[in-house]
This record gives structure tokens, C-alpha cells and sequence, in this order.
């Protein structure tokens, strides 16, 4: 059970909810709430580490970490690698939306739709923590890709 605030992996954890340039450098992301949790698993996404409220780490600690109202009683840091890719059919392109609220609200309008995500430059990240709540568990059925990496035809009909 952790019960420092110094552990390395309550540190790492910090880290990845605060800042973009470290989910990027290590590839990974943290997800808050049972109900996330419980989406990756469904997605079949397992967390490379798994934080429970008084099984794996005190309750405290745990509630200094959450971005949450009411703390979550579960966190899990994901492999953003493990996120769905490849192409579909439907390419849903997100063009400058800086509002992680607005990014997860597509993002789960693509869901519904069967399509896929096409960020440009200066979009909110869809792995920080409003855009992954805003998704309620889309993120892990959804592929993401660059708008640089969207595929050529889709480019050529919205140039």
C-alpha cells in the first residue's frame, strides 16, 4: 500500500494529469473514476498500474491526486499506444477546438457515429482530464490520429 505522497508513482501520476508534454514523452495517460476504468476494461485496455482508494494507496493521497469534484476512488495510467487506431470509414476532423469539454464531446459524437478523429495543431488534448471524462469511455473505442495522418482522400476533398 502506498502511503507516501513522495512515491514515485503517486509523483508520475501528478505529472501525467498536469502536463500534456509528459503524456506525450512517456506515451501515457491517467484515467480517474471507476466508470473509465471500467470502459478501458471493456475496451479490452488494461492500466500498467491500477490505483484503489485503501487496497493500493491511502485514501488521502488518492483524493489529493483527483482533478474531481468529489475525489475518484480509482485511477488508472494507460498506454496511449493500447488506444484503438487505424482508418475508418468516416474521419470526424477537429480543426483548432480548445475546449477539452467540447474535444471529449466530439469525440463521443464520433463514437456514436462509427468514425474516427482527426486533431490539427492547437486542439485540446483528448488524453487530459476534462477531455477523458467528457468521453465517458469513448476514448478507448475511438481511433485518433493527427491530421497530418488522416488518410489522403479525406485530405483531398476538405482542402
Amino acid at each position: 500500500m502506498i502511503t507516501a505522497r513522495t512515491n514515485p508513482t503517486l509523483k508520475l501520476v501528478r505529472k501525467l494529469i498536469a502536463q500534456k508534454r509528459k503524456r506525450a514523452e512517456l506515451g501515457l495517460f491517467v484515467v480517474e473514476g471507476e466508470d473509465l476504468v471500467g470502459a478501458a476494461h471493456a475496451a479490452g485496455i488494461e492500466p500498467i498500474e491500477l490505483l484503489v482508494a485503501g487496497e493500493t494507496v491511502l485514501e488521502e493521497l488518492l483524493a489529493e491526486l483527483s482533478t474531481l469534484p468529489h475525489p475518484a476512488r480509482t485511477i488508472g495510467v494507460y498506454r496511449q499506444a493500447d488506444l484503438p487506431r487505424g482508418e475508418r470509414e468516416t474521419t470526424l476532423a477537429l480543426w483548432r477546438v480548445t475546449d477539452p469539454g467540447n474535444v471529449g464531446a466530439l469525440v463521443r459524437a464520433a463514437d456514436a457515429f462509427g468514425a474516427a478523429i482527426a486533431l490539427s495543431p492547437g486542439c485540446a488534448d483528448p488524453l487530459g482530464p476534462k477531455a477523458l471524462r467528457a468521453t465517458v469511455g469513448a476514448i478507448f473505442r475511438v481511433p485518433l490520429v493527427a491530421l497530418d495522418d488522416a488518410p489522403r482522400p479525406w485530405i483531398a476533398l476538405a482542402a
